[in-house]
């Protein structure tokens, strides 16, 4: 402890008021002894020399007058010994106090949690405590106090309290002791060599210096620590639990899907529709239950992205308008034409919650529609999305449990539609962690509305990804349904090579029915290092990677491919797992992989992903010569195995019925240099082409497709081009049509 005893100097001065009359006193007493003395003096002069007194009188005035003054001396300096005595105690007493004030404060500052230094103006320590003196590392026999604070700073420096190189200090409070450089925080964090944690706080005097606090935080961080350890534990579970649960779903899913390709019963086929339809809302609850746990855990985030929002409302209303047609129910849209066509944000998020209340619009209604409004409020600039319906209703004394995990309005709700009650919560959340609120209107009996306000950022200017853009397959396009069932099921013209790692043997077998379906050529691997040795023996288009499996995962074995170099340093490789977060898609990016697949795969989503990443690369598969380079007969041979001889004669009729209408509007559209539209065409005829094995004419409007999304000009004759290459496979077509109708295989009959 620092001596603290001038603390209280100038006690003993503020007390010497009380002693000044008696000093007073005894100096107007000290010229009357003085005169008396003279007249004393004077009589003894008259006596010796016999000269006469006045008069007895004044002798004895004289003699009084002596005794009177000698009686007041005594008395003043009876009364200054007493004022002595008196200040003597008072002295003794405020001694008293100081010591007692000063152990209560050295007791106090001993026995403070805290560590605590004052340090003066000169940059002296000029008090510290015990706790303070533990923290430094700096014994009190060290330095004589007070002492100087970038002595003692350099001192731990040297003994290593702030460790190798000052690593455990924070590089601004270095700077600030050792080069005197910028100013001191006013509070931060560090950490001691033993492991303790410290919080450093500086709170500057009135009178210049500061006084500094610190504060063992250790358990704290530790609390913080156990629960982000927690938080992990949690993600990890989520993700296994995920990964479990897809998995054998994946099997029940892609078996179904296999089993509907197929040639069905009428009766089979609702079966396999029943067992699809069962696995599809167990899969919608797994992901609401996956959803709200990401949720309660922090781990959404919330994407900043541009992305077109006229596409998205259409898209979610034409997933929603299926299920609504089931029922007879119209759904209708009314769009704000200010509504910005692009915007940023989070395109994933914002579809989930508006297919929520859509869905939710759908299934609580038995009749009447659903409309979503959508408009732009442009004072706020916010986006208010309004999802009305003609349903049930929900009473006034109900809605507070609306937006609550698994919670219904009723019991009987539940019974009635089915579903968990997690839609409402979950889309209540995703539009907080946007910055936004939603609430409900509801009268019961005659319907509700539903809507949500967020706060958007219109970004005209922004290019808008690839991928983003992928609303765009929901919107109307004018080519027949018929033409898009034939790209979904027959793929392309040859098919890739392709390679798939997967350890679940029913997931190999998903995997190669859905692939070898659609033309392509299948390999299994059953691991990781399976994967690495095929790669490096064979020569393949595309991998499809399973993340999780025995001996070496598809991270892993990712990595391995990517660093032999060569054809393999490029080779797309698409993640095909369990796993739903987003962190593990980041994981299979950083990896190196190529796409991210999710289970349970399904026929749109396999052949979405093998389009994107195959796009621009060149199948090398050898062309037929001759009329063979117009046609291949292999996409009609599969889908007479898959759907029969009668189904493929009706799909190529029906084909050729509709083309010819479909190359005079992509000719008005080149005409007309509607590029969209164009494009479209041209994707959707190379589909339903390739699908029936028109080769030459497939790849012309690959080709064009291509050079109209780089920004170049199409071919003047583009529809004439089309027509003759279409023209000089329909005769060989018709042929293997015919032939069709026998047990015969069309690839033969060539």
């Amino acid at each position: 402890m620092s001596d603290n005893s001038d603390l209280f100097s100038g006690v003993t001065e503020s007390s010497s008021p009380q002693l000044r009359p008696a000093v007073g006193s005894s100096l107007v007493l000290f010229p009357i002894l003085g005169a008396a003395a003279l007249v004393l003096s004077g009589a003894h002069f008259l006596a010796v020399t016999g000269l006469p007194y006045a008069s007895g009188l004044g002798t004895a005035i004289l003699l009084a007058l002596m005794f009177g003054l000698a009686g007041l001396y005594w008395y003043e300096r009876r009364r200054t010994t007493v004022l002595l005595r008196k200040h003597e105690a008072l002295l003794r007493a405020t001694e008293l106090r100081y010591q007692e004030n000063s152990r209560l404060l050295e007791t106090t500052l001993a026995h403070m949690y805290q560590g605590l230094v004052v340090v003066g103006l000169d940059g002296n320590v000029i008090i510290h405590n015990k706790r303070a003196e533990e923290y430094s590392g700096v014994t009190h026999e060290q330095f004589r106090f007070p002492a100087p604070a970038r002595e003692i700073f350099r001192e731990q420096l040297r003994i290593g309290e702030f460790g190798p190189d000052g690593s455990l200090m924070p590089e601004d409070v270095r700077k600030f002791f050792l080069e005197g450089i910028g100013t001191l925080p006013r509070s931060y964090v560090r950490k001691r060599p033993n492991g303790t944690v410290l919080e450093v706080r500086s709170e500057p005097m009135p009178g210049g210096g500061i006084v500094q606090s610190y504060t063992d935080i250790t358990e704290l961080v530790r609390a913080k620590e156990a629960a982000e350890a927690g938080a992990r534990a949690k993600s990890i579970f989520l993700a296994t639990m995920s990964h479990e649960i897809r998995t054998p779903l994946n099997g029940v899913l892609g078996m179904a899907s296999l089993l509907r390709e197929g040639q069905l019963s009428p009766q089979q086929r609702r079966n396999v529709d029943a067992i699809t339809s069962c696995g599809d809302a167990l899969l919608h609850i797994i992901n609401d239950i996956l959803d709200l746990s990401k949720l309660e855990a922090g781990m959404m985030e919330i994407e900043n992205e541009p992305f077109e929002l006229p596409a998205l409302i259409n898209s979610g209303v034409e997933m929603t308008r299926g299920a609504a047609t089931t029922k007879g129910i119209a759904v209708e849209v009314e769009v704000d034409p200010k509504l910005p066509r692009i915007i940023r944000g989070d395109r994933n998020r914002l579809r989930q919650a508006l297919l929520n209340l859509l869905s939710n619009a759908v299934k609580f209604t038995q009749e009447g529609k659903v409309v979503l409004r959508a408009a732009w409020l442009v004072p706020s600039g916010q986006l208010r999305i309004e999802v009305i319906d003609t349903g049930i209703g929900i009473p006034e004394e109900a809605r507070d449990r609306l937006f609550k995990e698994f919670s219904q309005v009723d019991a009987s709700i539940s019974r009635r539609f089915g579903g968990t009650g997690l839609g409402l919560a979950i889309t209540q959340r995703i539009v907080q962690a946007m910055n936004g609120r939603i609430g409900v209107d509801s009268e019961p009996g005659k319907g509700s509305r539903f809507w949500f306000e967020i706060p958007i950022v219109a970004a005209p200017d922004a290019v808008v990804a690839p991928d983003a853009a992928v609303e765009k397959r929901a919107l109307p396009v004018p080519v027949s349904a018929i033409a898009g069932e034939l790209a979904a099921a027959a793929g392309p013209r040859t098919g890739w090579r392709i390679l798939v790692v997967e350890d679940m043997a029913v997931n190999q077998m998903v995997a190669r029915g859905l692939l070898e379906a659609r033309g392509h050529r299948v390999e299994v691997a059953a691991d990781g290092v399976e994967a690495i040795a095929k790669a490096e023996a064979n020569e393949y288009d595309l991998i499809f990677m399973d993340m999780q499996m025995p001996r070496m995962d598809g991270l892993e074995a990712t990595r391995v491919i990517r660093a032999r170099g060569g054809k393999l340093a490029s080779i797309p490789i698409v993640a095909m797992t369990a796993n739903a977060f987003g962190s593990d898609q980041a994981a299979c990016m950083e990896a190196g992989m190529t796409d991210f697949l999710a289970k349970p795969i399904d026929a749109d989503k396999l052949r979405d992903v093998i389009e994107r990443v195959m796009s621009g690369r060149v199948a090398p598969a050898k062309q037929l010569s001759g009329a063979g380079a117009a046609f291949d007969a292999k996409p009609l041979d599969a889908l007479r195995q898959q759907l029969g001889a009668p189904a493929v004669a009706e799909i190529v009729q029906s084909c050729r019925s509709e083309v010819p209408a479909l190359l005079q509007q992509l000719e008005r559209c080149v005409a007309g240099n509607a590029v969209d539209e164009a494009t479209d065409l041209l994707r959707a005829l190379r589909g339903a082409l390739s699908s029936l094995g028109f080769v030459a004419a497939a790849d012309y409007c690959r080709t064009q497709s291509e050079a109209l999304a780089a920004g170049k000009p199409t071919d003047a004759q583009l529809a004439e081009v089309l027509d003759r290459l279409i023209g000089a496979g329909w005769a060989i077509c018709d042929a293997f049509v015919t032939r069709a109708k026998t047990t015969e295989p069309l690839a033969s009959a060539a």
